[in-house]
């Protein structure tokens, strides 16, 4: 049900707005009222909302390419954001009235109004317990309880226990989504299949890694309810933990999947959907969706869609701008989520369950 419900949502971003991509959401004087009593938001995930800490800490393994053009081209510059233009926490923040959120590594920025501790490629486990499960995690080291930093941070831009508080007393805080990479790069280690080197496309092998992938479940929820606690603990009133991406439906692994065994996609589970859902806006290899794992959007030899507000999908893993957008309006416009995160003007009630 949760597929066919992300089928129908990709056919929502095609439709609901095939012009010109939305404008850059604008930098907030601090001085204008605030939306729902929040003054600021503080956000941690992966390059779902990394708004460019991965940037700072070096750009390595296959996230190097989403710190140069193309990645930035509909705003005109790459920002480390992993789209071609703003993500869901630039809307999110736009739509309370408050300026886009610094990356904590920017170390000049100014963090009145949040930070962001998000990294791209980040894990909710620590890079220490997924190796002991035989995993490597070449981006980055941030995990969620790195990411933590936050605790540091508000102890250092306060004075007391009771100074933070009331800080969090009037915060937005965002705790994910994250958990995603967990499960990647289960399905991303290389072995040697089929005499080539291909890190998903053996259909025995898709099994056994679905089986690994199951088996980080608890713990991957545990470890983001522990975050929670710990936040919570500190204060924090207001808090919103967003459940991951439909994955299996993102030309990524539409791409593996067909590649292990195409006899057995059909779309039952509505995340095909038309051409335009199926293709990533930037890559190569052609195709139905448009993707290659040895050539990742920003490579050699891959290109960009003319119009990236008609596509879904970026790059293939991350959306565009245009669908962080209508994604945006939809959780915490439309009555998507619910109940409702955040209280925002001209906001409609939860949409009723089926």
């Amino acid at each position: 049900m949760a597929l066919a419900l992300a089928g129908r949502l990709l056919m929502v971003l095609l439709l609901a707005g095939t012009g010109v991509a939305a404008p850059p959401p604008p930098q907030v004087s601090p001085s204008e009222a605030t939306v729902d009593s929040i003054t600021a938001i503080y956000n941690f995930g992966d390059s779902i909302s990394d708004t460019g800490n991965l940037l700072r800490e070096g750009d390595t393994g296959m996230l190097r390419y989403t710190t140069g053009l193309p990645y930035g081209v509909t705003i005109g510059r790459p920002t480390g954001r992993c789209s071609d233009g703003f993500l869901m926490i630039d809307f999110l923040a736009e739509d309370l009235g408050l300026p886009l959120l610094n990356p904590y590594l920017d170390r000049r920025a100014d963090f009145t109004h949040g930070v962001n501790f998000a990294v791209a490629g980040a894990t909710a486990l620590s890079t220490t317990a997924l190796a002991n499960r035989g995993l490597t995690v070449s981006h980055t080291n941030s995990s969620l309880g790195v990411q933590l930093w936050f605790k540091e941070f508000m102890s250092s831009t306060t004075n007391s226990p009771r100074e933070i508080d009331k800080k969090l007393a009037s915060s937005l805080v965002m705790l994910g989504e994250i958990g995603g990479n967990d499960y990647n790069y289960v399905f991303l280690q290389p072995r040697r299949t089929n005499d080539r080197h291909d890190p998903i496309s053996n259909a025995t092998r898709s099994a056994e890694s679905l089986a690994h992938a199951l088996s980080l479940v608890p713990e991957v929820v545990q470890s983001v309810a522990d975050a929670a606690k710990e936040v919570l603990d500190m204060g924090a009133t207001r808090m919103v933990i967003p459940g991951n991406f439909p994955i299996g439906c993102m030309p990524s692994y539409l791409t593996a999947a067909t590649a292990s065994s195409p006899a057995s996609l059909r779309d039952g589970d509505g995340c095909l959907g038309g051409a335009a859902l199926r293709r990533a806006c930037c890559g190569a290899g052609g195709g139905e969706y448009n993707f290659d794992h040895n050539r990742l959007c920003g490579a050699p030899g891959t290109t960009v869609c003319a119009d990236p507000s008609r596509r879904p999908s970026w790059d293939g893993i991350h959306l565009t701008q245009h669908g962080y957008r209508v994604m945006t309006e939809l959780l915490y416009r439309r009555g998507l989520a619910c109940p409702a995160a955040v209280k925002l003007p001209r906001q409609k009630p939860c949409l009723p369950v089926s």
